[in-house]
């Protein structure tokens, strides 16, 4: 589990990264593709996507734009975005 989670947190950092690229698809479809890859069980996969799901588009984008910025207010946003997805694997 700690390799799932280990995992997780790696691809939720890059995210910011990646919505740095002007080509790059919105931070949500990123984060879904992200999950999409992850070796975990279809449940677990299924609870993030609502995760996904259930914040608000804009709000994950400017998130993530501002953790590639650093700016701590979007970093910890994101953190705590990070913490739920990362709850549905226990």
């Amino acid at each position: 589990m700690k390799r799932r989670s280990t995992l997780l947190a790696a691809a939720l950092v890059a995210l910011p990264l990646l919505a740095a690229c002007s080509s790059t698809p919105s931070a949500a479809r990123v984060a879904k593709d992200v999950v999409e890859t992850l070796p975990v069980s279809d449940e677990v996969k299924d609870c993030m996507f609502e995760v996904i799901d259930a914040a608000d588009p804009d709000d994950l984008q400017n998130w993530a734009d501002g953790a590639a910025e650093n700016d701590p207010t979007d970093t910890e946003a994101l953190s705590a975005f990070e913490a739920e997805l990362a709850a549905c694997n226990p």
